[in-house]
């Protein structure tokens, strides 16, 4: 080591000692660097508030904060009140295989509401889903001796049931925040091989029969690539309805100021929701039921958010609202 090196040396080991750090030695070339850029995680989307059902017909509630917890209560088409104090689900009882029952959550008690007299107004019941304000229950169902399904509303007191639309699909409605029912509905148009199925989503004023149509859908009657999307869930800011299409059970949000935009977003799914900022949608994949997936409104950026295990059936979010709907 030469004597210029030894008195480097020595000087690096004066300066380090006082806390000056490690100086440059002068005849030593240096390259500038860039700084670099920060490593950026992505953040995973956030697990959502779900109320579903299990593939074994267990109630779970998940509240997107701690690990789902099994309720008391079996059943299927599932929904929650916006108090979060009462589950709508639908489960064997006095109207047969698909009656619909209200379970309150703290107490574990569970009580029909369309059960004795009112089974000769409506059976079969599907899709039950509290209004905004609590106060009233709209579902699915069919009339005895009927075989098409209609709209029926009732207060969660069990009164005033009525059919509020007929020729309403099977599968699913849901509330906007503005208390109307955004739901599908299927029409023959025409007779014999000219007749035409038309279906439509739209949007219904349950309290005064009043609706408009947000996006239609013509085929032919054996046409087997139409559409028929049947709604699922609204965006929380009213812009977007998410559905999933009849046939080849593809995610769709489709828009509900009625220029009949419409896109399709996810692969085939069993459920669609909107997140809670409205920003993702929120999907079941058809080839796995335990996980939940979420893409953008583009149908991009498509990420895993969790998975439960024990599958997830007609899993519906809930949006929690001040008023109580319990009446037991």
């Amino acid at each position: 080591m030469s004597v210029r090196h030894r008195s480097f040396a020595l000087m690096a080991t004066v300066l380090v000692a006082l806390g000056c750090g490690s100086p440059v030695d002068p005849g030593i070339p240096i390259t500038p660097t860039k700084p670099t850029d920060p490593i950026v995680v992505p953040t995973p989307p956030q697990r959502d508030q779900l109320v579903y059902s299990s593939s074994s017909r267990e109630i779970w509630l998940d509240d997107g904060e701690v690990s789902p917890r099994k309720l008391t209560f079996t059943g299927l088409s599932t929904s929650l009140s916006p108090s979060r104090d009462t589950v709508y689900y639908v489960a064997p009882g006095s109207c047969g295989d698909a009656t619909l029952f209200a379970g309150n959550i703290k107490t574990g008690e569970s009580w029909e509401l369309n059960g004795g007299p009112l089974c000769l107004l409506a059976i079969g019941v599907r899709s039950p889903i509290p209004s905004p304000d609590g106060k009233r229950v709209s579902f699915l169902a069919s009339v005895p001796g009927e075989s098409r399904f209609s709209l029926f509303e009732m207060g969660v007191d069990r009164s005033g049931l009525r059919k509020a639309r007929e020729r309403a699909t099977p599968e699913a409605a849901v509330y906007s925040p503005n208390g109307k029912l955004f739901m599908t509905i299927q029409e023959w148009n025409g007779v014999g091989s000219d007749a035409k199925l038309i279906a439509a989503v739209i949007e219904f004023d349950p309290a005064t029969g009043g609706e408009r149509k947000l996006w239609t859908d013509i085929a032919p009657s054996a046409d087997a690539t139409s559409v028929f999307p049947q709604t699922y869930d609204v965006s929380p800011d009213n812009k977007w309805v998410s559905a999933i299409a009849f046939r080849n059970r593809l995610g769709l949000i489709i828009r509900t100021d009625g220029s009949e935009e419409m896109r399709s977003v996810t692969p085939p799914a069993s459920a669609v929701w909107f997140s809670d900022d409205g920003s993702r949608v929120h999907y079941v994949p058809r080839t796995n039921p335990n996980e939940e997936r979420s893409v953008n409104l583009q149908g991009q950026d498509d990420q895993q958010v969790t998975v439960r295990m024990g599958g997830m059936l007609n899993p519906r979010p809930y949006r929690p609202g001040t008023e109580s709907v319990n009446t037991k």
